[in-house]
């Protein structure tokens, strides 16, 4: 699985360096959260608003935050994982506020993903030297839609051309909820590459055989998804290896 970083654009808000009571409590020195999260069929459709607010400590001149953007993708018990979107600036503070929040839209996300992030702050004094420095992790924006799910089946060997030469039939399915599109499937042979064989189009629940022709074997591998270009639900039944 690949995500482009082209598939995802970002647009920030302006700061705001409000005038604020001061905080409360220490666990009010610095939160995150979910603003906004829309869905939709179209990617244009698809983002999410975070936003972070942190208050001055003793000492602080200014203070200043960063987002990362992190993705679950497929179960909800897949690890957060840092989504391949460019790294985002940090965020500052007049000198001398009280408060300082901000407001990150991350827009054109991925079906069938979670999104959150996770912001550093930071609080500096007066010279710039750090004095504190915390994390806060926001919920979850879940994009619904299905994904597909890429598998090889089963690897049949029968004569080829020639005493030489064997006909590998490699079949392979998506058991995903979502057409799988633009992916290779390859043979290895004793470790040696065969061939890939591309594939336009495999639609949810469909199966598909490729055919392959190379020399007698000992072990073989086939993978599908070779240049790891489709996401998916599972990528860990992506390979089938056997002896021959």
């Amino acid at each position: 699985m690949r995500i482009h970083p082209a598939h995802m654009a970002l647009a920030a808000y302006t700061a705001l360096a409000l005038a604020l009571p001061p905080a409360a409590s220490a666990k009010s020195v610095a939160g995150v959260r979910v603003t906004d999260c829309q869905t939709g069929a179209k990617p244009s459709q698809r983002w999410a608003t975070f936003h972070a607010r942190m208050s001055a400590i003793p000492g602080s001149g200014r203070m200043s935050m960063r987002f990362v953007l992190l993705q679950n993708t497929g179960s909800k018990n897949a690890p957060l994982t840092r989504a391949p979107l460019k790294s985002l600036p940090w965020h500052s503070s007049h000198r001398g506020v009280k408060h300082f929040g901000f407001s990150q839209k991350i827009t054109k996300l991925e079906p069938g993903s979670s999104y959150r992030v996770r912001v550093q702050f930071r609080w500096s004094d007066g010279a710039g030297h750090p004095l504190l420095r915390t994390r806060r992790t926001s919920g979850a924006c879940v994009q619904g839609g299905g994904l597909p799910n890429l598998r090889v089946t089963s690897v049949t060997i029968s004569p080829g051309s020639s005493d030489a030469a064997r006909t590998y039939n490699v079949t392979v399915d998506n058991s995903g909820k979502a057409v799988a599109q633009n992916f290779a499937v390859a043979l290895f042979v004793d470790g040696a590459l065969v061939d890939t064989t591309q594939i336009d189009r495999l639609d949810t629940l469909a199966s598909r055989i490729v055919t392959f022709s190379g020399q007698p074997c000992h072990r073989l591998r086939a993978v599908v998804d070779y240049t790891h270009s489709v996401r998916e639900t599972n990528e860990s039944d992506n390979v089938l290896s056997t002896t021959c």
